[in-house]
Order: C-alpha cells, then structure tokens, then sequence
C-alpha cells in the first residue's frame, strides 16, 4: 500500500472524527445530543461485530459503492454535475439508513457526504475504494467506541 494511500485514510479519518465533535457540538449546544437516540445492542460483542467490521463494509458497498455505480447509468444526463449529484443522493441515502431519530438522521447529512467524496476519492487512486473507504469509517466507529 502506497504512503499517499495510508496518509489519506488517515486524513479522511481525521476529518470525519473533527466533522463529529462538530455536529455533536451543535447538537448538544441547541440541547439536541439526548435526542439523538442511536443504535441499541444486545451485548458488547454484537456492538463490536456490528460497528466495527459489518457497518463499515456494509454501508460502503450499499451507500457509497452501489449509488456510485446505479448513477453512473444517469451519467450522460448529469453531465458535469455526476459528482455532485452523486453526493447528494449518497449521503442522503447514507443518512436515511440510520433511522434512530430524525436528529440522528440530520446528524449523518455532512459525515455521509465526506464518504461519498472520500469513495470518489480512493476510486481514482486506487482499485479499492470501497476496501480503503470501509477502512476510514472502521477507524471513525473505533474512535467513537473508545471514547464514548
């Protein structure tokens, strides 16, 4: 693996950590952040298998991959605006999926459209964007299973 690829997982992974002390910033400034409601688990293993090595390439291969490539059909009708287009609709779908409140919802807009970019991103350095992408959002979850 290349050093440009490792310092961009690592960059990628730095801004989505930033990017959630920021939305958790507003959220707990507006007194939202007990509103948010996440996922609930049987017991610690179920947590770490899910959020750690399921979500990671599940939630790639559905939210960032699958759209990128179900758009791709609408590439000639989207010209120019493909990339942004596919943003939109990725991190929308992206933050849809996680249906633990609307707050939570609302909350994943900015961090699924990052991961959109991000597989845009390692999808023209690299032949694995999805593999290097699930690598970013493992290191996202981790984090935030250390720290909460």
């Amino acid at each position: 693996m290349s050093k440009k690829i490792i310092f961009s997982i690592f960059l990628f992974s730095i801004a989505s950590i930033i990017l959630n002390h920021i939305i958790g910033g507003i959220f707990e400034y507006f007194g939202l952040i007990n509103k948010l409601n996440g996922p609930k688990f049987i017991n610690e293993t179920q947590k770490i298998l899910l959020v750690l090595v399921i979500a990671p390439l599940v939630e790639t291969a559905l939210y960032q991959a699958l759209i990128y490539y179900l758009m791709k059909l609408f590439d000639p009708f989207l010209g120019n605006f493909y990339n942004f287009a596919y943003i939109v609709v990725s991190s929308f779908s992206f933050s849809l999926f996680h249906s633990y409140s609307i707050y939570y919802q609302i909350g994943m807009i900015l961090p699924g459209a990052l991961l959109a970019y991000g597989f845009l991103y390692f999808k023209k350095i690299s032949k694995y964007p999805i593999l290097l992408l699930s690598v970013v959002h493992f290191l996202h979850n981790l984090y935030i299973l250390i720290t909460e």
